[in-house]
């Protein structure tokens, strides 16, 4: 894991900006850097985290390091006060951080992002702005602990890892987590559309011009679910209620709640 080797690795990261192989090329140049095992990488926007990627150097550590991003994103973002404390002081320059997994007091933490994947210690990049950036590397039991050499490297290099991911985060338009909203000129086209056409749906449910939704036809056990729910004794007043036929059973329906199904991604 020589300079030379790191600097050829930094190269190539830098020309798979905008690359579907960039997270692979970002994991070859943690693990020439500093022998990472994982890498993970977070978007962080209106207080929550959203996961870039998460690659293992060992292909069948790989779907444990997808997990674990994953877990951290949505459940555990909150309760690491280290990344967050480091992203607060990233807003001059990146900064790193490193972090054991012995301190981490929080168990289930702990656990399912840690110890189920037998790593045992990480080390971050942070950058804060208008995209704000958290970038990792692991080290699992096997390897060891990071060295203070491992450490030095990842420190020289993680300006030069951090532009690279802020500027392929640019180039992909992945800090924006969903496509686009259409321009009201191109609701409009398509709603006229839906008017004229109907949405395009099985025959059965299909939208019409003169309905705005359609029923949906229940099997056989639903029906009979349904049948039971609503024939439970009740209160008198609903009781009452029922036989003057102030209220009819439920109909399950494609409501005019329901959304488009260009509108619910």
């Amino acid at each position: 894991m020589n300079d030379s080797g790191s600097s050829r690795a930094l190269a190539d990261l830098v020309a798979r900006i905008g690359d579907a192989a960039f997270a692979d090329q970002l994991m070859l140049v943690l693990h020439h850097l500093c022998a990472a095992d994982m890498c993970s990488g977070f978007v962080i926007s209106g207080g929550k985290a959203r996961a870039m990627f998460a690659v293992s150097i060992d292909p069948k550590r790989s779907a444990f390091a997808r997990i674990a991003t994953l877990r951290y994103a949505r459940k555990y973002w909150k309760r690491d006060t280290a990344a967050a404390a480091t992203l607060g002081r990233a807003h001059r320059s990146a900064q790193t951080t490193r972090r054991p997994s012995s301190v981490i007091r929080d168990l289930d933490y702990r656990v399912e992002c840690y110890a189920e994947g037998d790593v045992i210690e990480r080390i971050s990049v942070c950058k804060a702005g208008d995209i704000q950036i958290i970038a990792n590397a692991y080290r699992q039991r096997a390897s060891g602990p990071f060295s203070q050499q491992h450490i030095e490297r990842f420190e020289a290099a993680s300006p030069i890892v951090i532009a690279a991911i802020d500027k392929h985060l640019r180039l992909t338009r992945l800090s924006r987590g969903v496509a686009a909203m259409p321009g009201a000129d191109a609701i409009a086209t398509r709603l006229r559309g839906i008017e004229s056409t109907g949405l395009s749906m099985p025959a059965r449910r299909r939208f019409s011009p003169a309905s705005s939704w359609a029923p949906i036809k229940l099997r056989s056990r639903e029906r009979w679910a349904l049948k039971s729910i609503w024939s439970r004794p009740t209160s008198p007043r609903l009781c009452q209620a029922r036989r003057s036929k102030q209220i009819a059973p439920p109909v399950l329906s494609h409501g005019p709640g329901a959304a488009a199904p260009w509108l619910a991604a």
